[in-house]
């Protein structure tokens, strides 16, 4: 069987119309599942499973959650507590391995590359940028072994003492910085080394995970040619592939995924490529004048 690619989301947002179906369309043959609830068991496209029914451990994490997030309470906890659905989900479905991703991410490619290139070295991949000393597991590949392990350091920061102050320290010693799931990426890369995980931010077979399609960033900074009014990446089309330009290496690289981060969802309708379905005018029309006003407000 095919690597499955999950998505992890409770509620219902409009653009999951365009991302789920997208998702399908260019991994075929994939499980495409979606761990989510009533809100968002609407297409028959996809594998659909209750998160609820895997959510033991994460309602435990909640237990011991601290919040240093200027992002809401409920929404950073739940950025956390997915790790551990998805973990339980692997367990329940005896997974070896998957491709998660987050709903505002569109596809343009079959994801099994990500396993191929992985190969028997990587155990883990996520979106690594060195320059920045961060790192982001929203689009990201896991093996059993390797998630068990980071949901075992996620689970060791909050319920030891001093693990969320030494996390704190990393970030400067701040005590009011705020924590979010990729600062517990990046620690569990500080804590067990980055050794046996794939940089998905990285140019591998010569394509490229968009790590925030409003930014010029990739695994390095300023590395990609932005619209004139420097809004976004200025992507090109070869067919239903996007490029860009990358300044660091003078040519274009094909991008396997963009990552449609913030108001940047509304043009999601936009780059859109899978195939027709019903409603899709109508709902491209509306995420292109909430494009619009988010553009003139920002």
């Amino acid at each position: 069987m095919k690597m499955p690619i999950i998505f992890i989301h409770r509620g219902y947002a409009s653009y999951m119309e365009f991302t789920l179906r997208q998702a399908v369309d260019f991994n075929p043959g994939h499980p495409i599942v979606l761990l989510g609830d009533r809100a968002n068991d609407r297409f028959d496209f996809i594998q659909h499973y209750d998160l609820d029914s895997c959510s033991a451990a994460a309602r435990d994490f909640a237990a011991i959650y601290r919040h240093h997030s200027t992002n809401s309470y409920h929404y950073e906890l739940f950025c956390l507590q997915r790790w551990f659905i998805l973990r339980d989900f692997m367990r329940q479905q005896q997974l070896e391995c998957c491709f998660v991703g987050d709903t505002d991410v569109l596809y343009y490619d079959d994801f099994e590359y990500v396993r191929r290139a992985a190969g028997s070295d990587c155990h883990c991949g996520m979106l690594i940028y060195p320059e920045r000393h961060a790192a982001s597991a929203g689009v990201s590949f896991w093996t059993m072994p390797e998630l068990e392990a980071f949901c075992n350091y996620c689970h060791e920061v909050y319920a030891h003492p001093d693990g969320l102050p030494r996390l704190l320290s990393r970030r400067g010693g701040d005590p009011n910085a705020g924590i979010s799931d990729m600062d517990l990426a990046r620690g569990y890369l500080d804590e067990y080394g980055a050794t046996g995980v794939l940089n998905l931010a990285d140019i591998i077979a010569d394509r490229a995970i968009d790590v925030n399609f409003n930014t010029p960033h990739g695994g390095f900074d300023h590395e990609y040619q932005l619209t004139w009014l420097h809004r976004h990446k200025l992507i090109t089309w070869q067919d239903r592939t996007p490029y860009c330009y990358n300044t660091r290496l003078n040519r274009n690289i094909r991008f396997s995924a963009l990552h449609f981060q913030g108001p940047a969802k509304y043009a999601i309708g936009a780059y859109f490529r899978g195939r027709d379905f019903p409603g899709r005018k109508k709902l491209r029309l509306r995420f292109f004048f909430l494009n619009l006003a988010a553009a003139v407000y920002a």
